[in-house]
């Protein structure tokens, strides 16, 4: 969880980097291609899902790991020697960062499942720290914005190299693992389910304003942003260690009576979690301007109703990706595509109702998010009663 939280810091920094340095239409464009990048990235949060649902053996996994390091290494070097020749584009770093997302994170979900957070944490870690580092770096005759596109997928080349790495020199060990695997369509549709939520649900309400909003509003949205987002990514953290929790106590289930009561004392762990989101999202709220004209160097004085509402989104928003995992994690898919088209219906709405302000539509988002979570905790708190 330290190590996590660490490198939530430096994701963060990277943000706050580009907020700082960039001009206003500049960091539109940016978090318009890190929109982009988050949604094709949902492969590679497949990759994690199906790792923790599909453990591979420990000598399978030793050759997996030969067979990733290397073409990670090796793209990693090309990213760098295009930066340097003028070559690399932004379509060629969405490409590189597919690859190298799903080759990290399938090493990512073997370790995760096998309960080792501690290497996990150590290399989105390092990950973290060479993508804030490479920010630092300047390229001769290219945009400012190359340093930020570069950092993507050389991040997660280093993430790759360092799971891996370890592995190969401390194997990891099967115990934790089960020796047949059941219901693999439902594992496969749970797996794809919970990483389209992943990918999609941080970035649903940037696409939506990109539909009606300039570059320049956009670049205002995502400064305003950078509260929600701390507090959204540090909530997630949790989610990455309940996971494989969930997925062990759902395996346990008829054979050990304990398994119920582990599986509902990380559920209220997570619950707990969105009322502190809650809490931080006000305090956020009334420091924010002091913060952001101090320390990030921009006024947002006029902006503190955008941060009270985008932090509360952020909170909920978290509570319904719990709400999916946990779905998944039971195998329930058809509960877990009722959530994720409950989230996506706010494309929907908002076509239909055509609202043009920011302000307008953030707080349209966080009355709909609030009001699926309030449905989706019902439905589970029903069929929690049934079991019993």
């Amino acid at each position: 969880m330290v190590a996590n939280a660490l490198a939530g810091v430096l994701n963060y920094g990277f943000q706050i980097q580009a907020a700082r340095r960039l001009g206003l239409v500049d960091f539109g464009v940016l978090s318009n291609w890190l929109a982009n990048v988050t949604i094709m990235l949902m492969v590679a949060s497949l990759s994690q899902m199906l790792a923790n649902y599909f453990p591979m053996t420990k000598r399978r996994l030793t050759w997996c790991c030969i067979g990733i390091i290397a073409p990670s290494v090796c793209v990693a070097a090309c990213l760098l020697l295009m930066s340097l020749n003028g070559t690399l584009t932004p379509q060629r770093n969405q490409l590189a960062a597919v690859f190298l997302g799903v080759a990290a994170s399938w090493l990512g979900g073997q370790v995760q499942a096998r309960l080792r957070f501690g290497l996990l944490g150590l290399a989105l870690f390092v990950g973290a720290a060479v993508k804030f580092g490479t920010t630092f770096l300047a390229f001769p005759g290219q945009t400012e914005l190359t340093s930020y596109y570069l950092a993507i997928p050389l991040g997660l080349a280093v993430a790759a190299v360092v799971l891996g790495g370890v592995i190969l020199l401390r194997p990891a060990d099967d115990h934790q693992l089960a020796s047949v695997v059941e219901q693999p369509v439902a594992r496969v549709a749970s797996a794809a389910i919970l990483a389209v939520a992943t990918a999609l649900l941080p970035q649903l309400d940037i696409i939506n304003l990109r539909l009606t909003q300039t570059d320049a509003m956009i670049g205002q949205y995502s400064r305003v942003m950078l509260f929600a987002k701390g507090i959204f990514f540090s909530a997630a953290t949790m989610l990455q260690v309940a996971l494989p929790l969930h997925l062990l106590a759902q395996r346990a289930r008829g054979e050990k009576p304990q398994s119920i009561r582990e599986e509902r004392s990380v559920w209220r762990a997570e619950m707990s979690v969105i009322g502190i989101c809650a809490v931080v999202a006000a305090g956020v709220t009334s420091l924010g301007p002091w913060i952001s004209i101090h320390f990030l160097g921009y006024p947002l004085a006029d902006f503190q109703m955008w941060i009270l509402l985008t932090c509360l989104i952020a909170a909920v928003q978290f509570g319904l990706l719990q709400e999916i995992q946990r779905n998944c994690a039971k195998l329930d898919w058809r509960g877990a595509i009722l959530g994720l088209a409950g989230c996506v219906g706010i494309f929907g709405l908002n076509w239909g109702l055509g609202l043009n302000r920011v302000g307008d539509y953030l707080l349209l988002a966080c009355i709909y998010y609030s009001v699926l979570l309030a449905v989706l905790l019902g439905r589970t708190f029903r069929l929690s009663r049934k079991s019993l």
